[in-house]
Formats: C-alpha cells, structure tokens, sequence
C-alpha cells in the first residue's frame, strides 16, 4: 500500500517458462502499488489438498499492456475454459 504495508488480493496467474505472468488492469489497486514498489508475493493453494501450498516472492520485471486481452485470454482459458469476460480497458 502507499504508506509501505501489504496488500493481498486474488488475481489469476499464468506461466510460460519462468516468467509468472499476474493479471490485472492498470487502473487496479495492486497495479498502482507495484509501480511504486515492484515487489511482489503470490501464495497459491492445491484445490485438492489445502495443506499444499507454494510461496513465491520476487519483483515485477516487465509490465506489458494488453489492450486485446490476448495475454488475459490465454490465463482465462486456463481458469474457466473460456475467452476473457472482462472489457478491455
């Protein structure tokens, strides 16, 4: 957040090699923090065994806009089998 402290949220999550590819509008909360403080953190959960987790913490390297939600199309297939619902923006 802007006075340092952290801020969680659920955002969709993607992975082509190793770059994580974290989705979310530049208008959002968690886009505005990382451009003032690039560290990230991502806590994810096995769906099938809740005591399964993964922790990983880095820096945002690259921001890549997504006006066609080509990026964002690719993750939501992986999520709900289907294009994109939201609107570009």
């Amino acid at each position: 957040m802007p006075d340092g402290s952290q801020q969680s949220v659920p955002v969709w999550v993607g992975r082509k090699g190793e770059p994580i590819l974290i989705c979310t509008g530049e208008g959002s909360l968690e886009a505005k923090n990382t451009s003032r403080d690039g560290r990230v953190a991502i806590s994810m959960v096995d769906f099938t065994n809740p005591y399964a987790e993964v922790q990983i913490r880095g820096r945002v390297i690259d921001r890549r806009p997504d006006p066609d939600l080509k990026a964002m199309d690719i993750v939501s297939h992986r999520y709900t089998g289907k294009p994109s619902p939201c609107d570009s923006q």
